[in-house]
């Protein structure tokens, strides 16, 4: 429970208080003696401080600098009148008090007041979990740029000490001077660093009030930059000539250092400018290159007919490095991206652009030529943000639970559901469970996400069976990446057990496609699952390839129909008879069936006539929050 420590010389006052606060929900630690509140604050731990300004022998000024010693993420709200506003200036000019109300108060502003400053504790709190243990190059800053707080990662990013004290003596931020940071102004800014030019992509990773925690994507492979970028892509940009049909192309040699160490060559000593360099400056006529690393450079076309021509010169320039890398016995593969060039074009900010798209292209692994896209290069930018924002998810509590009603055909009753994730992001609002649970599968998140639900869902059940609603069982979808964690079974157990649950009240839906590729694995473990109680479903079948005969094999109980398997069934005798045989198929295995994407009363007859076991759909019920589900399960005709 979250904890507030008051302190008033007033006993009436600490009354008021705690009779205001006292019926949301907070533990309330009280003192009428502001020397007491030291040995209370390290007793309890409260997150937030409501104390009074002027009071006998310390006043609030003085407590809440003490109190900061031992805590320096205790939210301050000060009371006080209107005669201590000099004195209260001072206080809030120091950032150590989060707002100030004068009394008398409102009780609903102070209800306000201490909501928000439990957030911004909630916030606090991530931010020095990120300073403290992450692995990325972190920076606090406020709305000037200026440096509050860095991580070692920050530091090692500079290369010396941070003892300068604004961002801007470190980052050419392609600001306007003048110009106030922001969250929207600071999300995905490519920047690069003043002392040699390398170039790292910046994301918002908490915004604060008016600070804001920053974290440093490189956009060049880490300490690939040469030396002398900084002059050589000044020198570049001012040489090059432009004309309407000028090419700037980026070239990257993939996993060139890897390759160096596997073969023991050392190739990486050899630079694109050497290989290429001199050979194609002396057979093209406009050609210029800037050499951004061992492994990666960007070549200028300046005046080229159309893209057959661009491939043309690509070609060569890559039979030329191949050359050389044949000669050492090293198989390379490239990441090749190009843009046109308009006369208008901001060539620092392209350059720049085209150097993180073709990052982009690299990570794809693809073989072709890629030119240039904004919209790809925003769309990857904005994978990146939402990845980013999904890592505080769970603490700005931004994910929760729906609950789609499955109907029991054989006494048309509701008694079950499934369990589905939703996430209203504060930075980037409303996503689809398509788009970002496979970017939480891809970046490493999909762990912490997945135990969240089982917890919030085993919660939720506890609460309906302790309410007397007749829940029998929640199905809930586990990802083939929580499958791998040796732990998962452990964790599983611990959580159920911990909301006193049986473990026949959890249904498991896992994707036929982790099946199919991990046919071994997956028979092993789920045949220990079902020892342990736990009803196993096929999610999906018939969305991709389907086989009953090694289904046939495993320990599951339900086999669930996919949508698309489900659209056609009153329009299409084909699909009709399709699922008619599956149905009777997977019943002779002894497996329960379930329809999904039910939308049409003519569906349900059919399935009922079919010997489907359950349903679930918009015809039956959408996914609703927790306390919508009980209206079904009231209000359906038993």
């Amino acid at each position: 429970m979250s904890k507030i420590l008051l302190v008033d010389d007033d006993t009436n006052v600490l009354k008021a208080l705690t009779r205001a606060i006292s019926s949301f929900h907070y533990e309330i630690i009280s003192t009428k003696d502001p020397f007491e509140a030291e040995s209370l604050l390290l007793k309890h731990h409260p997150e937030v401080l409501i104390t009074d300004f002027r009071m006998p022998g310390l006043n609030g000024f003085e407590l809440i600098e003490r109190l900061k010693k031992y805590s320096s993420d205790l939210v301050c709200i000060v009371l006080s009148g209107q005669t201590d506003f000099d004195d209260l200036k001072k206080l809030l000019n120091s950032d150590n008090v989060a707002r100030f109300i004068s009394k008398p108060w409102s009780n609903a502003e102070l209800i306000n007041e201490i909501n928000l400053a439990f957030q911004n504790s909630k916030k606090l709190k991530i931010k020095k979990e990120f300073i403290q243990n992450g692995d990325t190059p972190l920076v606090e800053v406020d709305e000037d740029g200026n440096i509050l707080d860095y991580n070692y990662f920050f530091n090692r990013l500079l290369e010396k000490s941070a003892n300068k004290q604004n961002l801007r003596d470190y980052f050419d931020l392609t600001l306007q001077p003048d110009t106030v940071i922001s969250a929207s102004t600071l999300t995905n800014l490519i920047v690069s660093k003043l002392s040699n030019s390398s170039i790292y992509c910046i994301d918002v990773k908490l915004a604060t009030g008016r600070t804001f925690l920053l974290s440093f994507t490189p956009v060049i492979t880490k300490g690939s930059i040469t030396q002398n970028f900084s002059s050589s892509k000044t020198k570049f940009i001012k040489d090059v000539k432009r004309t309407d049909k000028s090419i700037m192309i980026c070239i990257k040699i993939r996993d060139l250092l890897v390759k160096n160490v596997i073969c023991n060559n050392q190739v990486y000593s050899e630079t694109l400018k050497k290989i290429v360099g001199v050979q194609l400056s002396k057979e093209l006529k406009e050609f210029h290159m800037l050499e951004i690393s061992y492994d990666q450079g960007v070549f200028w076309l300046s005046s080229v007919e159309n893209e057959i021509e661009v491939h043309s010169y690509l070609d060569e320039i890559i039979i030329k490095i191949r050359e050389y890398f044949d000669s050492t016995n090293v198989q390379v593969d490239f990441a090749v991206s190009y843009v046109a060039v308009s006369l208008e074009s901001n060539l620092a900010e392209l350059l720049n652009n085209l150097l993180l798209f073709n990052q982009y292209v690299s990570d794809s692994k693809t073989k072709f030529y890629m030119k240039y896209s904004d919209e790809y290069l925003v769309e990857k930018l904005t994978e990146h943000r939402v990845s980013d924002a999904l890592y505080s998810a769970i603490e700005n509590d931004e994910l929760y639970l729906r609950f789609q009603p499955k109907l029991n055909l054989s006494d048309h009753t509701i008694s079950s559901c499934e369990v589905l994730l939703r996430w209203e992001s504060k930075k980037t609002g409303p996503n689809s469970p398509d788009y970002f649970i496979p970017l939480a599968e891809k970046d490493g998140q999909i762990n912490k996400i997945g135990y969240w639900v089982l917890e919030k869902a085993c919660q939720t059940l506890r609460n309906w069976l302790t309410e007397g609603i007749e829940i029998k069982k929640v199905a809930i979808n586990i990802s083939p990446i929580q499958l791998t964690d040796i732990s998962f079974i452990d964790n599983l157990i611990d959580i159920v057990r911990r909301y006193d649950l049986d473990n026949r009240f959890i249904e498991l839906e896992i994707t036929e496609n982790y099946l199919i590729a991990n046919l071994d694995e997956a028979y092993q473990l789920l045949k220990r699952l079902k020892s342990l109680g736990f009803t196993i479903s096929i999610d999906d079948f018939g969305k991709g390839y389907s086989s009953l005969g090694y289904i046939a094999k495993l320990p599951i109980d339900v086999i669930k129909l996919d949508k698309s398997l489900i659209d056609q069934i009153d329009t299409s005798s084909t699909s009709l008879n399709l699922v008619a045989n599956i149905i009777n198929l997977v019943h002779d295995l002894n497996f329960k069936v379930v329809a999904e994407g039910v939308e049409k009363a003519e569906q349900l007859e059919l399935l009922e006539n079919m010997g489907c076991d359950e349903v679930q759909g918009y015809l039956i019920g959408r996914p609703v929050l927790c306390d919508e589900l009980t209206h079904y399960i009231f209000t359906l005709p038993k």
